[in-house]
């Protein structure tokens, strides 16, 4: 199977980035405006952190799930994502609710994985150094967890799926 480039590594990730970023910010701003809102009238419950911590999780799934089925069925400037059967090379699957599940769900778990372990060991990194020497090790981790993005990306594009795999298949542009 050949390897995806770089490029088109950058833009699916690109993609699936700014996608999720904007989506997400404008899916979670009413919620936030909301809670604080409550908060600004003296309304206090300890649920309330939670329900806001939950909330957070399920649009960002939602929001991360749309943005892999778009990222699945854009034409990129030079190439596009196909989906193909496990052993052939034809005839081109449909991109079903399945499909994009099993897609998001490798790179939802692995990269939530992944970055938690990178936000840990940055964290214990970060509380034995001097409180003026901790930015440096939040930019390490931020960029560390990008690179494990890409790492993710990339399993997620080579995997064999149950009764598909990923092909990136060059076009003129």
């Amino acid at each position: 199977m050949q390897e995806p480039r770089l490029d088109h590594l950058v833009s699916i990730w690109w993609l699936r980035t700014w996608r999720g970023a904007l989506g997400g910010a404008i899916a979670v701003t009413p919620f936030a405006l909301g809670f604080w809102l409550l908060a600004r009238a003296g309304i206090q419950s300890p649920l309330l952190p939670l329900i806001e911590q939950l909330l957070v999780l399920v649009i960002g799934a939602a929001i991360a799930w749309v943005v892999s089925r778009m990222a699945l069925g854009k034409r990129y400037v030079r190439f596009r994502i196909a989906l193909l059967p496990q052993d052939a090379d034809g005839p081109e699957l449909a991109i079903t609710n399945r499909r994009v599940l099993s897609f998001w769900w490798l790179l939802l778990w692995r990269v939530t994985l992944g970055a938690g372990v990178i936000g840990i060991c940055a964290s214990e990194l970060s509380l034995r150094l001097p409180p003026g020497a901790t930015r440096p090790v939040q930019i390490a981790g931020i960029l560390l967890i990008l690179a494990w993005e890409f790492v993710v990306l990339r399993m997620a594009l080579m995997k064999r799926y149950r009764d598909f795999r990923i092909v990136l298949i060059s076009e003129p542009p």
